[in-house]
């Protein structure tokens, strides 16, 4: 079933013009649908990642924000490397970019170690723009649909 589910998506996205050669979700990984408490995004060799939306303050205006947690589950440090996507309005919008540095992370997690984006934690691997929730005139309603976590190592 799962590799039935993953062929409709690689599919589904072929035909968007998306290269998913170079954007592969992993099998822990869960669907994209971001809310005000913290859910499960993935589970990587214990590495658990949770995400949440937040509306914050951002130039002076109010923005929606996902925030990431990380925590090492394991009883040994880990350091955790992956590269993100994110789509916005279902188009992706760094795919042809991945091996660029600002998509690509790695975090060094001690046992049982947890850290989270927050409004004053705003590490890049941690946290993305979602959207304004007040839209001013030149600015467009382009939200964030999709995050993918892909080149996942934990070493």
């Amino acid at each position: 079933m799962k590799v039935l589910l993953l062929f409709a998506a690689v599919l589904s996205l072929s035909f968007a013009g998306v290269d998913m050669s170079a954007v592969q979700t992993t099998e822990v990984q869960t669907s994209f649908n971001p809310t005000s408490d913290w859910q499960v995004f993935g589970n990587y060799e214990g590495i658990t990642v949770e995400y949440k939306q937040e509306k914050i303050v951002h130039s002076g205006r109010n923005a929606l924000f996902v925030f990431f947690k990380v925590t090492n589950t394991n009883t040994e440090t880990k350091t955790f490397n992956f590269t993100r996507a994110f789509y916005r309005n279902d188009v992706c919008w760094n795919c042809k970019r991945l091996d660029h540095q600002e998509n690509n992370f790695s975090l060094t997690l001690a046992p049982n170690e947890s850290v989270e984006g927050s409004a004053t934690n705003k590490e890049n691997a941690l946290m993305l723009f979602d959207r304004f929730t007040k839209l001013v005139p030149g600015m467009t309603d382009d939200e964030l649909t999709n995050v993918v976590f892909s080149n996942v190592t934990v070493q």
